[in-house]
C-alpha cells in the first residue's frame, strides 16, 4: 500500500512544499535511512520530524533531488515521488492532501469498521493488491 508524507521548507511556508509518495511503508524507511546517513548535505539538510513529516534546508538539500544525487538515494528513484504543493497559488494546482490511511489499516488489523463504511464488502471493492486482485480480509 502506498504511503505518503509531507515535507517543507525549515525557514519558510511559501516555498518547497511536497507531498512525498512512497511505494510503501517499508520504502519510506529504507529512504529515510539512505537520506540520513548519504555522506552529502542531505545527511544535515533533511529532517524527519515524524513518519509523515519532513522539513529541508533547500540551500543545503532539496529534498526531490535525493532521488537524482549520486551518493544520496538514487535507488529509489521508481519507488518515491515528489508532488509540489502549489496550493499558495491558486492558478496553478489545489490543495493536495494525504488520504487518511488509519481507517483502513485498522480495518485491515480487525478493528470495527469506521462509520463511513457500510460493510466489509465496501472496503474489499476500496482495497486492491498491484495485480488487480482485492485482498482478503479476515
Amino acid at each position: 500500500m502506498v504511503f505518503y508524507a509531507y515535507v517543507k521548507h525549515l525557514t519558510n511556508n511559501r516555498t518547497s512544499r511536497y507531498v512525498i509518495t512512497f511505494a510503501s511503508r517499508a520504502v519510506a524507511d529504507e529512504w529515510w535511512r539512505a537520506v540520513s546517513t548519504s555522506t552529502t548535505g542531505f545527511a544535515n539538510g533533511i529532517q524527519r520530524v515524524d513518519a509523515q513529516f519532513y522539513t529541508h534546508e533547500t540551500h543545503l538539500a532539496h529534498a526531490p533531488d535525493s532521488l537524482i544525487t549520486a551518493g544520496v538515494a538514487t535507488q529509489f528513484l521508481g519507488k518515491v515521488f515528489f508532488t509540489s504543493l502549489n496550493d499558495l497559488n491558486m492558478n496553478l494546482r489545489g490543495l493536495n492532501i494525504i488520504p487518511p490511511l488509519d481507517h483502513l489499516l485498522t480495518t485491515l488489523a480487525g478493528t470495527p469498521l469506521p462509520k463511513f463504511f457500510h460493510s466489509v464488502e465496501m472496503v474489499k471493492e476500496l482495497l486492491y493488491t498491484e495485480n488487480g486482485e482485492e485482498w482478503e480480509l479476515a
